[in-house]
């Protein structure tokens, strides 16, 4: 699993009115130290569960807060331990114009705290104020809606207090797994010209994904519990007795037909989805995982002229079964390659134990 090795920006948010900090953005970072002890939260970037252009994403996330005794720590203390700092709980936090804000601002008061962040912020499913311990949110996918397929990211801030500093970093983590579909958009053909003996013509045969849906065999969870302290193991309910979820990714009753690989270089490229969403899981354990690819493509020669099946149909479709033979780990990202020839279409899973949002083409949200 990665944790996010940006630099932190701090942000000169003029917060309700009372900050009292300046930052030169364009040169070193000249930080003063507020004259008004303010909690100030900041975090790194958000990440998006859709693909996107690269762009660097921020995004508005909740926080919980807890303060209590110098001579307790956050492991003793969170039994008992109830949201205590902030008005509303959790708090929302907004990202806008460069800036983090939230109101009303809360001021530092004597003794320690510990902050929980969550990301996305508009989870229904959290724990309230009157609930003791550490704070949790839960999540279930709606596998047959791929807008709501969503990343679940947590941060912590622990034991901390004004004379350490008054801003609030969250160095935000994944939590759940990520199943992309990644393919290259064209092979090369060899056939043996008919006009000339001897003669080998080489044609490069590019690749329109017309419809691609995904069908996930032996899913283990489908809801869970995800405590906001990585340290305590999130609490999964079991899926329903051969749960299937369906992910349908590019349809051609909608018109969303594309090129996966508009470029036509050798990168493998990710499959642009109808609702650009990735496949969100809940971790799972089993190592019996599959994954049935049902994919309709046309083949089209450099000419522009689609080859045809022996019907005269040029609409190819393959059904294609793939083993994971491996759990899906929390923070792991997994990669559906599609190599398309003359022969047909194959399916390979390609592992990454975590997700490099600066190296990928794509982001989470």
């Amino acid at each position: 699993m990665r944790r996010f090795s940006y630099i932190f920006i701090l942000f000169a948010a003029l917060l309700c009115g009372c900050n009292d900090s300046t930052i030169d953005p364009n040169g070193d970072e000249q930080i003063v130290v507020p004259t008004k002890p303010y909690i100030y939260l900041d975090a790194g970037v958000s990440t998006r569960a859709a693909l996107v252009d690269g762009t660097v994403l921020k995004r508005n996330f909740r926080v919980y807060g807890f303060t209590y005794d110098f001579n307790n720590k956050w492991s003793t203390y969170r039994v008992t331990a109830k949201p205590n700092v902030f008005d509303n709980v959790p708090q929302l936090v907004t990202h806008s114009s460069g800036n983090y804000t939230y109101s009303p601002i809360k001021e530092w008061q004597g003794g320690k705290y510990t902050f929980f962040a969550y990301y996305p912020s508009s989870f229904l499913n959290s724990s309230g104020a009157n609930v003791e311990g550490t704070p949790y949110i839960t999540y279930a996918p709606d596998f047959n809606d791929t807008a709501e397929h969503r990343d679940v990211m947590t941060a912590m801030f622990e034991d901390t207090s004004l004379s350490s500093s008054p801003y609030v970093y969250f160095d935000f983590y994944h939590r759940l797994s990520a199943v992309d579909v990644v393919a290259m958009n064209f092979y090369e053909h060899s056939y043996d010209d008919p006009n000339a003996d001897n003669t080998v013509i080489n044609e490069r045969i590019t690749i329109e994904v017309v419809d691609l849906a995904l069908q996930f065999k032996n899913v283990q969870y489908q809801e869970a519990k995800i405590y906001l302290d990585r340290r305590i193991p999130s609490e999964c309910t079991p899926a329903d007795a051969g749960a299937n979820p369906n992910y349908q990714i590019i349809s051609s009753d909608s018109g969303s037909g594309i090129y996966i690989n508009y470029n036509e270089d050798s990168t493998l490229r990710p499959i642009i989805a109808q609702n650009n969403s990735s496949m969100i899981f809940i971790p799972q354990e089993k190592t019996d995982l599959e994954v049935t690819t049902t994919v309709k493509f046309k083949k089209r020669r450099p000419n522009g002229v689609y080859l045809t099946d022996e019907n005269g149909n040029d609409v190819f479709t393959q059904t294609i079964d793939t083993p994971f033979n491996q759990p899906l780990k929390e923070g792991s990202r997994y990669y559906l390659q599609m190599t398309f020839t003359s022969a047909g279409v194959s399916i390979s899973i390609i592992t990454s134990d975590e997700w490099d949002d600066i190296k990928v083409d794509y982001e989470f949200e």
